[in-house]
């Protein structure tokens, strides 16, 4: 058995991988569950209301114990590594879907519950554990070999769009655009708001407090994303607004500085310096403008989001046939 855990009441793009996981691995010959927590009782009787209407589709079992043998295998999103020392025999697995998360985890009130005298010590780091490592993105990659975890203890396990965004696709080209960007304002609005300053001739959408279907709405007429955030992994909403035909600006912080995690032209990624704000601008300006062309230096982007999830599936099953034999 593979357990996966995940948080009885959260649903983001985090969760929502870990259920995918779950229905790949059942789907392709392999015996896997889900394990809720919730508050101070791990495992819980099962999902909440909320994690059901929401990846009820993905058809996942539950498991409300964890028989901890060598026989079975568990997987920790790294948010819940306060649950790393309950276990001894088991097979162990960190998957890293965001590297800034697992900093935010230390001091969360789930670890102050697990682990009341603190997440400081050995038993709970997971650079020294016996465990293997998989990475969403090459920037957690990255991060591991920073902290010396050994390259061969590494397999990346990358992730996929929700299947409404990639169909949705399928009609993007046909939609008449018009001058709007959009961002996320729960991440690096003080800089993006300079940006929408200099430019109040466009029309600026903040993403918040939207369904998905509205979420696509909002993407599909819009020309440009932009994004000064952090990063923490291979972000979802890039790619999302990127297959909803979106030209993308991001700036050089976490996973958005590397090649791989946003592969997109150096030109479209920009250091969040007030001495760049003119250029971004202008650079803003002239998408807006060029936009039918410019869309056509994102194709290859598109393409890659197009093929995540053939690319995943092949992911989990050579890294668990391997494991399991």
């Amino acid at each position: 058995m593979i357990y996966i855990i995940a948080n009885a009441y959260t649903t983001s793009g985090g969760p929502e991988l870990l259920h995918q996981l779950c229905y790949h691995l059942n789907k392709n010959g392999h015996e896997a569950s889900m394990v809720y927590y919730r508050k101070l009782k791990f495992p819980t009787d099962g999902p909440t209301e909320n994690i059901i209407e929401k990846y009820g589709k993905y058809e996942c079992p539950y498991s409300t114990k964890i028989l901890d043998n060598k026989e079975n295998m568990i997987v920790f999103p790294e948010n819940v590594l306060f649950f790393l020392p309950r276990f001894k025999r088991i097979k162990k697995v960190i998957w890293w879907l965001s590297v800034d998360n697992y900093y935010k985890s230390l001091s969360s009130k789930y670890s102050k519950f697990y682990a009341p005298l603190g997440m400081n010590r050995e038993k709970y780091n997971p650079f020294t554990s016996q465990v293997l490592h998989c990475v969403q993105s090459e920037y957690a990659r990255l991060f591991l070999l920073k902290k010396g975890v050994d390259l061969h203890s590494i397999y990346t396990l990358s992730d996929y769009l929700n299947k409404e965004f990639i169909l949705s696709a399928r009609n993007e080209k046909s939609c008449i655009k018009r001058d709007v960007v959009l961002y996320n304002p729960l991440k690096g609005i003080e800089f993006t708001k300079k940006i929408i300053d200099l430019l109040p001739e466009i029309e600026w959408i903040p993403l918040e407090n939207m369904s998905r279907a509205e979420m696509i709405s909002q993407m599909m007429k819009a020309k440009l994303y932009i994004d000064f955030g952090n990063h923490p992994g291979k972000d979802r909403i890039p790619r999302e607004a990127a297959i909803c035909g979106c030209c993308i600006i991001t700036g050089l912080d976490g996973a958005a500085k590397n090649e791989i995690d946003i592969p997109i032209s150096k030109k479209y990624k920009f250091e969040a310096d007030d001495r760049k704000l003119g250029k971004i601008a202008d650079e803003i300006k002239f998408i807006i403008s060029n936009y039918d062309r410019i869309r056509e230096d994102f194709d290859d982007y598109r393409t890659i989001i197009l093929n995540e999830e053939e690319r995943f599936v092949q992911e989990v099953l050579g890294l668990f046939n391997k494991l399991a034999e």
